[in-house]
């Protein structure tokens, strides 16, 4: 974002504020040397006057306010005299008249300037140096203000960057599959580019989402954030105002302690300074400045979606069965983070209502505490609040957002909570069928729905996974291997009733599990099927993929809907080695006779299948394998 409105009326009261500070500083010069003037008589004290009445006119010169105050011309008692009707704000008119009024004091005190040096001079110093500290936090806060904009911003343009490197992929997925030199290669690359416009999707939502977190953000840093931070930098200088103030009571009640034969003078000073009217002041520079800018009418237009120049694309999100399941894990997380933030938001809220509350009691009788240091307080929560707000809009609007494109999640849904895991014996994954086994190749699994055994009916084919010796006479012996029939699942206990080799007995349920069903493939890409997709990384991955799936579009090769099923897949079926086989190419696995082997994907009509030996897979010829019994 370029160099806006909003930071010009920023500067503009920031340097209001210097001007406040440094007059601070000014009227802590006036004191001290007060306090040394305070030896000589009227003249001096006249000369004084007129020194800082000179300075007053410079310093209305260069006044934001616009209104340029100038001394009276001639000579006599009216001589660089300055009229209550030429000051601009309440805070200058005090002040002119502390200098009127000095002019009538011919005679100064020792104790006066012993006051004025170690009380006054020291209260405006430290109300300078901690005006000028809450100054420098609120230009922080506006910079940390647009360095947050902009960090949305960039989540926005680093959205974009990833959904166009998916498009760059997707068509070069495409491209790789209408080269395909013979059909086997092209079902192989038309999954990899289904898989590249699954991607495609999931990274165009996320560009979506930021486009609407960031258009959130904008419009709140525009309608709320800059106008807060106006509205601090307004308060600090009416604070600061009203701390001149109070100082100004401090010592006008010194000097009528010290200078009785002054006391109608001190008198017309202290009811001027009853009419300080800090609010006043600040409206007046708000009025010279326009009022309240309109930032608002100065905001740029809301960030709108850019498709790929390689892909023709909307700024609708995609609704596909992936992108569903994507979208409600998405809603999910979204959903926790800002249930979170809003109790956050609320306990901020208790807070900053009772620093109010001590604020309030402390402005009323200042001798309870210093209301400037709570007014700090309140403003520093005040801010963690906007911080917070802001998180909120992002969150909120996304999930709105996620809300219209896809509904209110079914009570049936069962989002997935995936982790990294690897698997210990081999297993087939959901989606691609290949083996997942051991720390080479990890998988997903879903945390949610990890603990969820396998299904074991009776009269069902089950698999050993590994070897048991029984302990009694109720259990049977089982390998690792094995195929083994079930005559009573688990009741609970964690024994199933088994059949094997004439012998019926017990086993641990743990160590089995199901047979696998062969899943049919058409040569096509897949379409997984809603139901198979909330099966999708339950661990042993046996997600059902629909038979006669359409053809992407655009797409090359054969198997569209209807096509018919060129190949069969059954996932870790086990079979032993009849013969001994050594392989004569890489994509071929040496065996051994009577080795066990996980058949992969089954023969083609070529008379080769592709197995797995748990370390490494290949081709091997069909008849060189004893086929299981069941």
């Amino acid at each position: 974002m370029g160099f806006g409105p909003e930071l010009h009326e920023i500067r503009a009261a920031d340097t209001h504020l210097t001007e406040g500070i440094q007059f601070l500083s000014e009227v802590r010069d006036f004191v001290r040397e007060r306090a040394d003037l305070e030896r000589d008589f009227a003249k001096r004290l006249e000369t004084l006057s007129r020194k800082y009445a000179t300075r007053r006119g410079k310093r209305d010169k260069r006044s934001s306010t616009g209104t340029m105050v100038s001394a009276a011309a001639g000579g006599g008692e009216q001589g660089g005299r300055l009229s209550e009707d030429d000051s601009t704000t309440t805070v200058h008119r005090a002040w002119s008249t502390i200098l009127q009024e000095l002019e009538h004091i011919s005679k100064a005190h020792l104790t006066l300037s012993e006051h004025l040096t170690n009380d006054v001079a020291e209260k405006l110093k430290t109300l300078a140096t901690k005006k000028d500290e809450a100054r420098k936090r609120h230009i922080a806060f506006s910079q940390r203000l647009i360095a947050e904009r902009d960090k949305v911003y960039g989540e926005k343009d680093k959205a974009k960057y990833k959904y166009d490197e998916s498009c760059d992929a997707v068509e070069a997925a495409k491209h790789k599959h209408n080269r395909a030199p013979d059909e086997k290669s092209a079902v192989k690359l038309k999954k990899q580019w289904h898989h590249e416009i699954v991607e495609l999707n999931n990274n165009k939502n996320l560009y979506v989402l930021a486009l609407v977190g960031a258009n959130a953000c904008k419009s709140k840093y525009y309608h709320d954030d800059v106008p807060g931070v106006l509205k601090g930098m307004q308060e600090l200088s009416e604070s600061t105002s009203r701390g001149l103030k109070y100082i100004w009571q401090d010592y006008i009640a010194l000097e009528s302690a010290s200078v009785e034969s002054c006391a109608r003078s001190v008198e017309t000073v202290r009811c001027m300074l009853d009419a300080v009217d800090p609010r006043r002041d600040v409206e007046a520079f708000v009025a010279s400045r326009g009022g309240m800018p309109a930032l608002v009418a100065e905001e740029s237009a809301d960030f709108a979606f850019v498709p790929s120049g390689l892909w023709k694309d909307s700024g609708e999100m995609a609704t596909d069965d992936f992108s569903r399941i994507f979208l409600t894990n998405k809603l999910g997380k979204l959903r926790k983070r800002s249930t979170a933030i809003k109790e956050e938001i609320a306990i901020k809220a208790r807070g900053l209502e009772g620093t109010k509350t001590l604020f309030d009691a402390y402005t009323k009788d200042r001798n309870q505490g210093d209301p400037d240091d709570v007014k700090e307080a309140m403003l520093e929560s005040m801010r963690e609040l906007v911080i917070l707000e802001t998180m909120q809009a992002k969150y909120e609007t996304r999930i709105n957002k996620i809300l219209q494109t896809i509904g209110e999640p079914s009570p049936d849904d069962h989002p997935h909570t995936l982790k990294n895991t690897s698997f210990t014996i081999p297993t087939s994954c959901d989606y691609c069928q290949q083996t997942i086994w051991g720390v080479t190749k990890p998988g997903l699994t879903c945390e949610d729905a990890s603990s969820v055994p396998p299904t074991l009916t009776a009269n069902s084919l089950a698999y050993v996974l590994y070897d048991y010796t029984p302990s009694s006479s109720e259990e049977i012996a089982i390998a690792e291997g094995d195929t083994i029939r079930v005559v009573e699942p688990d009741d609970g206990s964690g024994w199933t009733l088994v059949t094997h080799n004439g012998q019926t007995g017990l086993v641990p349920t743990s160590y089995i599990e199901p047979a696998a069903p062969a899943a049919l493939v058409p040569q096509g890409v897949p379409s997984v099927s809603p139901a198979a997709e909330t099966a999708h990384g339950h661990g042993t991955a046996t997600g059902a993929v629909q038979a006669g799936g359409g053809e992407l579009e655009g797409g090359g090769g054969g198997g569209g809907a209807g096509g018919g099923v060129e190949a069969v897949y059954q996932a870790f079926a086990i079979n032993t080695v009849a013969y001994d086989y050594t392989k004569n190419g890489d994509d071929e696995l040496t065996i051994t006779g009577g080795q066990h082997v996980w058949v992969l994907e089954q023969d083609d009509g070529s008379g080769w299948v592709m197995v797995s030996d748990g370390t490494n897979q290949g081709l091997v010829p069909k008849s060189y394998l004893v086929l299981p019994s069941s």
